[in-house]
């Protein structure tokens, strides 16, 4: 009797109890793990590797897994760590109904690991292919599995080593009602699938080095047989059911199965076919000009283990013939295909790198999104149904080499991933939309994680001391710090690694010079009078150039107050609009500017480093305006439940620019989260909800009022620079703002305090001016004098600079 009928049903019985009408959905996240000192990957068995991390791991789960003596998984409640072939840690968790949930989930996974990843001296960059180094040199942990497939796809092609060893990824699961809703789910992620993969690019390097073109993990696939990666043969016509992937499973070849007695005789006698196998894969390797020298591709696969035994190219329909599957055997059959949608008893969706979770939750917004909507799914599936396979791999090659540039179906590629955006957004909740944001930004710049770390970080910048790199590098500088900038790691160790910006910025050094209103001795001397909160409020906010039509020559000595003509030109950056991603600037902030002499110029968001250095060289001064709340990792913290809304994209330009305005000792000015800004590219960190760490103020820094009357008052320190200027140990200040500053680090200076204790200014000595409020000056400055002189401060000094600059 021939089962091969029996074991396709068995599948397709599996299939069907799959079918469900909940909408949640899994996640499975990989984890690079890399050496703080080295940026070497982390192997099993060394000492403080892999194995030691599962053992410290190991009290916080509930069972413990082992392979023999090797432990190899973990697992608590719905949450379950595994290994990938080269250690790549795996979470995978749910199902969850909602991206709360998957966000805590994670979250409670990162507070065990990441302190633990600090005691060993270990980090994750959450990339999608190792930076270092190239796949061939990364160790297998000790499984049997492992040695066989990477022995058979090292046959095949360098790139299945590739795969196994360096590569990360995310993947969703997803539920289905019925085999109609599960085949249209999987016909229309396969086609979406190059889109995908582009919007979740997080692979900047490719086998230790800067890569190529786009999606150098995504890549790998299309360069493999596409017998069992790629698009399932035959899966993208309307009639492909159950039946027929039962069918794809069964006829693969299954390179290993489950140790069985029955199936150990068939293959006896076989070891012809597995030299032969072997020894294809070294000459597949030493075919595209690499050589395996750490583990190679073995010449030899042993015939098993107690677990495993070696089948080559044996189908499974040929391995059990003879009689029916165990559940076992069908699960691991299912398992040893890797197209980029794989069925199980849920539809699992696979282009996507390893992402951070910032944006590996919009991935999820629009994951669910899109194929919990029957309309959507009728709306993609009808306008992708003229194209097949072919189609698909030419769409896969034009955006990896491409990228956002690149064509799919007739359109190009940005046409389609603004199409899914679109289409997601008309069905996300209000939540789901602010954690698609990170995401849809990306989308909207057409960008891509991996283009920004590209851009920022050039691999023999990152890694190479002695390169002749822009920016030399310590020994103890690591990628994770600049990850962390990127792509939101959690490092708990990464705000001492941000100091490194602060110190490019202190390779300038002096005393801080003068901080005046004007050289006029009327002026100085009426500084020099105390300021109550009524002459506050009567302070006229006259123009600086009708000060300059008035006092342009006082003793013979010009009053540093500017005509428009010569005025100084104080970049500005945007706030980016999250709702309607909108580059947007207050009114106050032009307005004051101008007032007091300058011109104001709102700078674009960008990232190209030749557009940075000649808006560096452009402006004479930079006011950097408040925001939404800054992405924790980059002062080394978690996310904590009261974080509002991040901006990754000003994140990321913010963390750019500022070390280089310091470094050029260009004037610069942080309201609010521009101040927080400053401090954090210094090395200080951030209380995340002031109510939280100040509940007992009286304060309230979020005012019920308008924005601009001031609400509390401020204590200056008497000592500081701030106070040169102003003249006054205390001010009435607004206040709008629900983070501060925590830790302070060594380079600021707090130079003002309300009376609960929160910072509401700092300075770096040593600069030209180098000043950030946490009150909002644009919206005080036509009433308050302090409020205008600030503005006037950094104009001034931005004036100096000027001058020096083309003198």
């Amino acid at each position: 009797m021939n089962f091969k009928a029996a074991n396709r049903r068995k599948l397709v019985e599996f299939f069907q109890s799959g079918c469900k009408t909940a909408q949640g959905f899994g996640i499975e996240i990989e984890h690079i793990i890399l050496h703080k000192n080295t940026h070497l990957p982390a192997s099993y068995e060394e000492e403080n590797g892999i194995a030691a991390l599962l053992e410290r791991m190991k009290p916080f789960y509930e069972e413990a897994h082992y392979d023999g003596s090797h432990l190899v998984a973990l697992s608590r409640g719905n949450e379950h760590i595994t290994l990938e072939p080269a250690a790549q840690l795996e979470i995978s968790a749910g199902p969850f109904e909602n991206l709360l949930d998957a966000k805590f989930a994670y979250a409670c996974f990162r507070k065990t690991l990441d302190p633990l990843l600090d005691e060993l001296g270990l980090y994750t960059p959450m990339l999608g292919y190792v930076p270092t180094v190239p796949a061939k040199t990364l160790k297998l942990i000790p499984k049997f599995r492992y040695d066989a497939m990477n022995a058979f796809l090292g046959a095949e092609a360098y790139e299945g080593v590739c795969m196994m060893r360096a590569s990360s990824s995310l993947q969703i699961s997803i539920d289905f009602r019925d085999e109609r809703d599960a085949m249209r789910k999987f016909r229309v992620s396969e086609k979406i699938a190059p889109i995908l993969a582009l919007m979740a690019d997080n692979s900047p390097f490719y086998e230790g080095k800067n890569r190529h073109g786009h999606m150098a993990r995504f890549a790998l696939w299309t360069r493999m047989q596409q017998d069992r990666c790629g698009v399932v043969p035959g899966s993208l016509g309307a009639d492909f059911g159950f039946d027929d992937y039962a069918d794809y499973i069964l006829t693969r070849r299954a390179i290993l199965v489950p140790y069985a007695a029955d199936v150990a005789a068939i293959l006896e006698g076989d070891n012809g076919e597995r030299v032969a196998a072997g020894a294809a894969g070294a000459a597949s390797a030493a075919g595209t000009g690499e050589e395996h020298t750490t583990s190679p591709v073995p010449a030899y696969i042993p015939e098993h283990d107690d677990h495993w035994l070696y089948a080559g190219a044996h189908t499974f329909d040929e391995l059990y013939a003879h009689r029916a599957m165990t559940d076992d055997e069908c699960m691991h059959a299912l398992s040893m295909v890797f197209p980029d949608t794989r069925l199980k008893n849920f539809v699992e969706i696979r282009p996507a790198d390893a992402l951070p979770l910032s944006h590996a939750l919009g991935y999820m917004a629009l994951i669910k999104s899109i194929f919990y909507s029957d309309d959507i799914l009728d709306v993609l599936d009808r306008s992708l149904a003229p194209y097949g396979e072919q189609d698909v791999l030419d769409a896969k090659q034009s955006l990896i080499e491409q990228g956002y540039q690149g064509r799919a179906y007739g359109h190009g590629a940005a046409f389609w991933a603004d199409k899914l955006v679109a289409l997601a957004l008309d069905t996300m909740t209000r939540e789901e939309r602010i954690m698609f944001e990170p995401l849809r930004s990306l989308v909207y710049h057409r960008e891509t994680l991996a283009n920004m770390v590209a851009h920022f970080f050039p691999l023999h910048t990152v890694f190479d001391g002695n390169s002749t790199a822009k920016r030399s590098i310590k020994p103890d500088e690591t990628y994770a710090a600049h990850a962390s900038l990127l792509a939101g790691t959690f490092p708990s160790w990464s705000a001492a690694c941000v100091c490194t910006y602060a110190e490019a910025g202190h390779a300038l050094s002096g005393m801080w010079p003068p901080l005046r209103l004007s050289t006029d001795r009327e002026l100085d001397k009426a500084h020099d009078q105390p300021h109550d909160q009524e002459n506050d409020r009567g302070f006229d906010g006259k123009l600086a150039w009708e000060h300059h039509q008035e006092h342009t020559y006082k003793g013979g000595m010009c009053v540093d107050t500017y005509a428009p003509s010569a005025a100084p030109v104080i970049g500005i950056l945007p706030r980016y609009d999250t709702e309607f991603t909108n580059l947007t600037l207050s009114e106050g902030y032009i307005t004051g500017i101008i007032a007091a002499g300058g011109l104001p110029l709102m700078i674009p968001l960008t990232f190209d480093q030749e557009n940075v250095e000649r808006i560096l060289d452009l402006c004479d001064g930079f006011l950097i305006p408040g925001g939404p709340d800054i992405t924790p990792s980059l002062y080394g913290r978690d996310e904590e439940p009261q974080l509002c809304r991040t901006s990754p994209m000003r994140d990321a330009m913010e963390f750019m620019l500022i070390p280089e305005i310091l470094k050029r000792d260009i004037p610069l000015l942080g309201v609010c989260r521009g101040m927080q800004a400053l401090g954090v590219s210094m090395g200080c960190t951030l209380n995340q909800h002031i109510p939280t760490k100040y509940s007992h103020s009286d304060i309230k820094h979020v005012q019920s009022t308008l924005f601009a009357p001031p609400s509390h008052t401020v204590e200056i320190d008497a000592s500081s620079q701030l106070y040169s200027l102003l003249k006054q140990k205390e001010i009435h200040v607004n206040t709008i703002h629900h983070q501060s500053l925590e830790t302070i680090a060594e380079g600021v200076r707090v130079s003002a305090q309300a009376s609960d204790g929160v910072v509401e200014a700092i300075e770096l000595p040593g600069y030209r001016f180098a000043v950030g409020v946490q009150w909002h000056p644009e919206l005080l400055w036509r009433t308050h004098e302090h409020a205008f002189t600030i503005l006037h401060a950094l104009v001034n000094a931005a004036a100096n600079n000027h001058t020096q600059q083309h003198r």
